[in-house]
């Protein structure tokens, strides 16, 4: 079973919405922490969440205009209850964890990249759906949103799978957002180092597969290298998981401001993972590869 969300409907908007928030708090300053959710319902949004910035925006008014951005033809209101909590001093500690697998250029899973790749050609025809596929039972259950019509879906759902028998639903169920979308944080800045590291290893053909861990039980004012933890697990390697491990540590810094200026943090939007933009990811630089041998 597949779940399939447009950029302008379910998981993909309310992350598309997180992070938009996120973005506006960067511009007011690169050092705000956020961290925000954003929940669909039937009529409104929820944000809930904390930042260290005492300025409070008018949310709708902004999710209007990414609205209006990814969706010209959207007229209706957004109307949003605003629980943030701002101006929240928190002394960040750092715990973030991955699992990265090579095969396209977001290290994700095949079945949600996939699902990614189908929704943004969707998209780009101007087709809105959110749907779900279950092969068991040969049904697609699906949802046309906004300007598409009964027709539309029908015919490019017939197209996508020609044997299955098509139902349309009404769900309201809530979507909130992912975490990584909602965030500008230790824990996110260490989420896009760990996704360069693995691209190093991958590119380098160390490893196809692998679970990263940074961790530290010191908070962010105490921060230094000798208080960062490192754990790995490498999958589908011919070399020792002990000597890649090695590498990383001897490669890699995992001082914060080492990475986020090569890798450019600051302006970096995750939006282009959910919409596909051809601008090149921060964690494809491959500056170890030519330093990664084992004797």
């Amino acid at each position: 079973m597949q779940t399939f969300h447009s950029p302008i409907g379910g998981k993909n908007l309310t992350n598309i919405f997180a992070n938009a928030l996120v973005e506006e708090f960067k511009k007011e300053s690169l050092n705000n922490f956020v961290e925000i959710s954003v929940t669909s319902h039937t009529n409104f949004f929820v944000v809930n969440g904390s930042t260290s910035s005492d300025s409070i925006k008018n949310i709708s008014e902004l999710f209007m205009k990414v609205m209006n951005r990814v969706n010209p033809r959207y007229s209706k209101n957004i109307n949003v209850i605003d629980l943030v909590h701002y101006g929240v001093n928190n002394k960040e500690i750092v715990n973030t964890m991955v699992d990265l697998y090579k095969g396209n250029d977001l290290f994700i899973p095949e079945e949600h990249y996939d699902s990614l790749v189908l929704s943004n050609k969707l998209y780009k025809e101007d087709i809105h759906i959110n749907f779900t596929a279950d092969t068991i039972s040969g049904t697609v259950h699906y949802q046309p949103l906004y300007h598409t019509t009964e027709k539309q879906a029908q015919e490019k759902l017939y197209e996508l799978y020609p044997d299955f028998f098509l139902e349309r639903i009404n769900d309201e169920r809530p979507n909130t957002s992912d975490y990584y979308f909602g965030a500008w944080n230790l824990n996110k800045k260490y989420h896009l180092f760990l996704r360069y590291v693995f691209h190093n290893l991958s590119e380098a053909n160390m490893c196809k597969g692998a679970n990263l861990r940074c961790f530290s039980k010191e908070r962010i004012d105490k921060l230094s290298w000798e208080t960062i933890r490192f754990h790995s697990e490498f999958k589908n390697n011919l070399i020792k998981p002990s000597q890649v491990y090695s590498m990383v540590l001897d490669l890699f810094s995992f001082n914060p401001e080492d990475f986020e200026s090569k890798l450019k943090l600051e302006t970096y939007n995750p939006h282009q993972e959910i919409l596909f933009s051809e601008n090149p990811y921060p964690w494809m630089i491959k500056d170890k590869v030519s330093e990664m041998f084992v004797i």
